[in-house]
């Protein structure tokens, strides 16, 4: 007697998927190996397995048609080597935004360091750094109440003691400090038609758009760092892949250094006095 399937399979999800995502059909693998809570690499070991989370996965999968960000959808971004919550609150982390963290993290062992995360949104940047090197004293800073809200609740996931500190740039951030890292908003309006709809749809505006052609957060950090900075201490940031040329100009005093990403563009400083 040939018995009768009730109940969805695992499979069942992913060849239905996959043909309405198209290109984007990896997506259909990431949805079901986070609702089972399993590695993408396991998930074939699933496919002939009953699929209770079937009816969670459509609702998640036409998000993800309308556009919605997968990681809001899911509320997890991976970054380094961490795993962080995010929703509409902050900015997605960036694989460039890792490189920037792999760099300072190249640089400096693990001996006591005062270092502070200026502009943290879900605080990917303080955390990581925080979680290798513990003996690092770090402070994440944000303008945003809600931004700061998401980085306390990633410090807790992720087993770490930070100091946050509600300010916007400098003005609430007391002392000196031997690193400052940060990846302030550098998005000029001008680049509006050149984004992905999905970040322009759904991230927040505070933490992209910065006037002056995106220049706005620089010219003010530079203006304001040496009282921050320790003697020794030094700068790190990321920005736009057009605005080297500018930031030499604004950067016009101290050493100054450029990194490329991965893809070849320059998209980091490293600046002391």
């Amino acid at each position: 007697m040939k018995t009768v399937r009730t109940k969805p399979l695992v499979i069942d999800f992913l060849n239905l998927a996959r043909t309405l995502l198209a290109s984007d059909a990896i997506i259909a693998d990431y949805i079901v190996a986070d609702l089972l809570h399993v590695p993408l690499t396991h998930l074939p070991c699933y496919y002939q397995l009953p699929f209770d989370e079937f009816p969670t996965a459509q609702i998640w999968l036409r998000k993800f048609l309308d556009g919605v960000p997968y990681q809001y959808i899911s509320h997890q971004a991976y970054f380094y080597d961490l795993d962080f919550y995010v929703d509409q609150r902050v900015l997605i982390p960036r694989p460039e935004t890792e490189e920037l963290v792999a760099w300072v993290l190249r640089l400096y062992d693990n001996y006591p360091l005062k270092v502070l995360d200026l502009a943290t949104g879900s605080g990917a940047i303080g955390i990581t750094l925080k979680k290798h090197r513990p003996q690092w004293q770090v402070t994440a800073s944000d303008v945003s109440v809600a931004a700061l809200q998401v980085a306390k609740k990633n410090a807790q996931k992720n087993q770490v003691t930070i100091n946050f500190v509600l300010s916007n740039l400098f003005q609430k951030i007391k002392g000196k400090y031997d690193l400052i890292v940060t990846n302030p908003p550098y998005v000029s309006s001008s680049e509006i038609d050149e984004m992905d709809s999905r970040v322009l749809d759904y991230e927040p505006p505070l933490a992209l758009f910065a006037p002056n052609s995106g220049l706005y957060f620089y010219e003010k950090i530079y203006q304001l760092i040496q009282n921050y900075l320790d003697t020794r201490g030094s700068l790190f940031m990321e920005f736009g892949f057009k605005q080297k040329k500018n930031l030499e100009k604004i950067f016009k005093e101290g050493q100054l250094v450029f990194k490329t990403d991965l893809a070849g563009h320059d998209r980091m400083l490293w600046w002391r006095k």
